[in-house]
């Protein structure tokens, strides 16, 4: 299991890797899990947003956030076993 990318492994897994005694993963594959899951969470947070009465009129300017987070998630997320 441990050549599965780590976007891939079980958390519990990837957590383990990094605490042992090996240089990968390290720094830079938790940094990498780490600014996909913040952008995550902003998808979310603008996925609950659209189509509400209250963000109505900014639909599109949502609609265009959620795009560019969704690419920046597809980015970040190999970014981990770049390490």
């Amino acid at each position: 299991r441990q050549n599965a990318a780590v976007i891939d492994r079980p958390l519990r897994d990837f957590v383990e890797a990094l605490a042992a005694r090996t240089p990968a993963p390290g720094g830079g594959a938790a940094a990498g899990i780490a600014a996909a899951m913040g952008v995550a969470l902003l998808l979310m947070a603008v996925r609950f947003s659209r189509g509400k009465k209250a963000t109505a009129a900014r639909d599109g300017e949502l609609a265009a956030t959620e795009a560019t987070l969704d690419a920046l998630r597809l980015r970040a997320e190999p970014l981990a076993a770049a390490d």
